[in-house]
């Protein structure tokens, strides 16, 4: 595709988790997300391609180093995917349901993912919303934050003041 748009391929920018989120269900993909490293340069256009796309983590959290480090994300676009995900900017209505829904659980997701529910993709804060139990929720997004060692009580509390651990993932229109 580079070559064909008369564009060169980057290929030192790479995600440097291990998350094996394959045959993971949705609370488990969000509660491992991938991260990224990798020199990017200032004012750069990228266009992202994946493989596929479940629930677009991947992608937004790679869009988000690469605005982070001061390059520009112009397309992205995967070979295969869910229809429901086409999709990745999280709506104003989606949020606010899921704030509304879930208020106590942000923090203690915060601090387990170093994000909160502003940057869950369209796909991923449908996931949520959905989810039958907000009590489940809350339990496995504290047992994922306790077992990462991040500060987390057994009620989901962080022990001390939470601020970003990993980049900020969602910039996506």
């Amino acid at each position: 595709l580079a070559q064909k748009l008369g564009a060169r391929t980057v290929d030192d920018v790479v995600q440097i988790t291990v998350s094996k989120r394959t045959g993971m269900d949705g609370l488990d993909r969000l509660l491992n997300p991938p991260e990224f490293d990798g020199p990017i340069e200032l004012g750069a256009p990228y266009v992202l391609v994946d493989d596929t796309l479940t629930q677009g983590g991947t992608m937004a959290a790679l869009a988000s180093h690469i605005r982070q480090a001061g390059g520009r994300v112009v397309g992205d676009f995967a070979l295969t995917g869910k229809q429901y995900s086409a999709k990745i900017g999280l709506s104003p209505s989606l949020l606010a349901a899921v704030r509304a829904r879930f208020s106590d659980v942000e923090p203690s997701f915060r601090a387990a993912t170093g994000y909160g529910f502003d940057a869950l993709t369209e796909s991923e804060a449908r996931y949520l919303a959905l989810h039958r139990s907000p009590d489940t929720v809350r339990d496995r997004v504290v047992a994922a934050g306790i077992a990462r060692g991040d500060g987390l009580d057994e009620e989901g509390t962080p022990e001390k003041p939470v601020g970003p651990r990993r980049s900020k993932r969602r910039e996506f229109d």
